[in-house]
């Protein structure tokens, strides 16, 4: 999910992002982050847009995930 000023990555299937939201609202009992509710609105209105990657792009892919923590 790419927003104003963060990135966050999403797994709307295994209910999770990587916002602090999520993490905070899941320890008081929320059940998903806002983000969470707009990529399953937006995937229900055919407005998503995937990115895949190959392999050899993962490594990277990883990296950016790690350091964005």
């Amino acid at each position: 999910m790419v927003g104003k000023g963060e990135e966050y990555w999403l797994y709307p299937e295994m209910e999770f992002c990587s916002c602090p939201g999520f993490y905070f609202g899941k320890i008081n009992g929320k059940k998903e982050c806002y983000h969470l509710e707009s990529a399953k609105l937006a995937e229900k209105e055919n407005k998503t847009e995937i990115i895949k990657f190959s392999d050899d792009e993962y490594g990277d892919f990883l990296s950016g995930l790690i350091s964005d923590l």
